[in-house]
């Protein structure tokens, strides 16, 4: 349940954010502070690449904060 549950987080970071490899890294390190379960690697890995090439072809950006402009006098 543990590593479903990894599973979906690191989707979510995939498809939302674009950027599967750091979502895979944050999933896993969520849910098992302190000790991080290699065995859940693989799946979140490949959830989160399928969501991300998935959102890609469906031609959906990533969400990304605005640029600050700032502006000296």
């Amino acid at each position: 349940m543990r590593i479903l549950l990894m599973t979906g987080i690191a989707t979510g970071f995939g498809a939302v954010f674009g950027s599967p490899l750091t979502g895979t890294i944050f999933a896993m390190e969520v849910l098992a502070i302190g000790r991080i379960r290699y065995d859940a690697l693989i799946p979140c890995l490949i959830a989160s690449l399928l969501a991300d090439i998935t959102c890609s072809a469906l031609g959906c950006l990533p969400y990304s904060l605005p640029p600050v402009v700032y502006k000296f006098s």
